[in-house]
C-alpha cells in the first residue's frame, strides 16, 4: 500500500509536480496563458500556508491558501498529478480536517476550478463547496466554489 504523507511544501517540491501533471492539465495551463512550472512556483511563494502531498516519498501534489492567513477570505487551491488522481479518496480523507481547520480561520474560501476537470469538482463538493459562479481565463471555462463555515 502507498504511504502517503502532508508536509510543509518547499520549492523544491514544485519541479516534481509541475513536471508530471497530466498531458490535459498542462495543455489546459497553457490555454490560459501560464506556465504551469512558473505559476506553481509563483502559488507557493504567495501562499503562507502551503503542503505537499508525497506518495512513497514522491511529491505527487501540492496545496495551499493564497491570502493573509488573518483575512476571513482567502484562496484555497490545489495543484495534482495523475499518481495523486490515482490515490484520491485516500487523499481527500487526509486533506480534510486540514481544510476544515483553515475554514474554521478563514469563513469564506473560495476556490477554481476547471469546469471540464471533474475529479476536481467532485474534491471541491467533498471539500464542501457550492458552485457559486463560472468564468473564462484563455479558453478555459472555470467553476468558482465556496466553502462557507460560521465565524
Amino acid at each position: 500500500m502507498t504511504e502517503i504523507r502532508i508536509e510543509p511544501a518547499r520549492a523544491v517540491h514544485v519541479g516534481p509536480v509541475a513536471n508530471n501533471l497530466s498531458a490535459e492539465e498542462d495543455a489546459r495551463t497553457h490555454r490560459m496563458g501560464l506556465r504551469p512550472r512558473a505559476a506553481l512556483r509563483r502559488l507557493v511563494a504567495n501562499s503562507p500556508y502551503r503542503r505537499v502531498i508525497l506518495a512513497d516519498g514522491k511529491p505527487v501534489a501540492i496545496w495551499g491558501v493564497a491570502g493573509s492567513l488573518l483575512a476571513s477570505e482567502a484562496e484555497l487551491w490545489l495543484v495534482a498529478t495523475p499518481a495523486a488522481r490515482r490515490i484520491g479518496r485516500r487523499l481527500a480523507r487526509l486533506v480534510r480536517p486540514e481544510v476544515d481547520d483553515l475554514a474554521a480561520r478563514h469563513p469564506r474560501l473560495r476556490v477554481t476550478m476547471a469546469a471540464e476537470d471533474a475529479a476536481a469538482l467532485r474534491f471541491a463538493r467533498f471539500a464542501g463547496a457550492r458552485m457559486v459562479g463560472a468564468h473564462t481565463v484563455g479558453t478555459v471555462a472555470l467553476v468558482d466554489g465556496l466553502i462557507e463555515r460560521e465565524g
